[in-house]
């Protein structure tokens, strides 16, 4: 028998987990192209994932975890690695020609001359372009690496992508999202350590990721009336056991209609 995902009442929100890696679903909005997350926590898993989710749904939008393209590569290295990023996403621009309605969004450094952006691409039938970059950045480790982004990338836009921990700056740095938005999707690296001397820092990993992820989105669906559900796509790194923290959030509703 097939065990539906744990799902999990908050005030504002219905969350479920996808606490494994793998391709997910989330329940569509009318309006929405259709989406899955693929989850994976290395660079031969998530090609495995990608070719076969792509080939059976080739009208879908593919949301990939943060930085995939250097899963399984120490942060310190990106910078020297501009080769071996280029290559794998000549790989997904190649994979894209043989599905050419698909979208493939993918977490990946963007090497700029003077600048290296972790950031979102999009890749539809063999062309790729800058989606979103990530704005917030917390770690010490990862401001010696990527350039935070200044400027929102997506306007007017009903389904946002995001990068991690811009999910925590909506609403904090940031005054607002675009005004259409009604659905985020977000590329994560949720359970990547932070500052060693932050006050969390010796709470468990499973306590620790799970509540700022809980919290997060709850504030999200409290600041913004207007957002309806909220997509983690996230990959689990070697500095922690836990399982990607993968769930779909939708706002909770009395008549038990969600707005499209």
């Amino acid at each position: 028998m097939h065990n539906k995902p744990p799902r999990e009442q908050a005030r504002h929100y219905d969350i479920q987990w996808h606490r494994q890696t793998g391709v997910f679903y989330p329940e569509q909005l009318s309006s929405e192209t259709p989406t899955a997350g693929v989850s994976a926590n290395t660079w031969h898993e998530y090609m495995s994932l990608i070719r076969k989710a792509a080939a059976d749904n080739p009208a879908h939008r593919f949301i990939s975890p943060e930085l995939m393209t250097t899963a399984d590569i120490e942060l310190a290295e990106i910078p020297d690695q501009h080769a071996v990023v280029n290559d794998r996403l000549a790989e997904l621009q190649e994979l894209s020609t043989s599905m050419p309605t698909a979208e493939l969004v993918v977490g990946t450094p963007e090497y700029q001359p003077h600048s290296t952006y972790n950031s979102l691409m999009i890749i539809t039938n063999g062309i790729r372009r800058v989606l979103e970059r990530k704005r917030t950045i917390f770690s010490s480790a990862e401001r010696g690496t990527f350039t935070a982004s200044n400027t929102l990338q997506q306007r007017c836009t009903r389904t946002l992508s995001a990068v991690c921990a811009d999910l925590v700056g909506y609403g904090v740095q940031y005054p607002e999202l675009p005004q259409d938005t009604r659905v985020i999707h977000a590329s994560c690296c949720w359970a990547t350590p932070l500052e060693e001397r932050a006050r969390y820092a010796a709470a468990p990993d499973e306590e620790r990721y799970t509540s700022a992820m809980t919290h997060t989105l709850g504030h999200l669906f409290t600041h913004y009336p207007q957002l309806q559900q909220i997509m983690v796509v996230d990959r689990t790194p070697p500095s922690t056991a836990i399982p990607p923290l993968n769930c779909v959030a939708r706002r909770n509703t009395h008549n038990g209609i969600i707005e499209s």
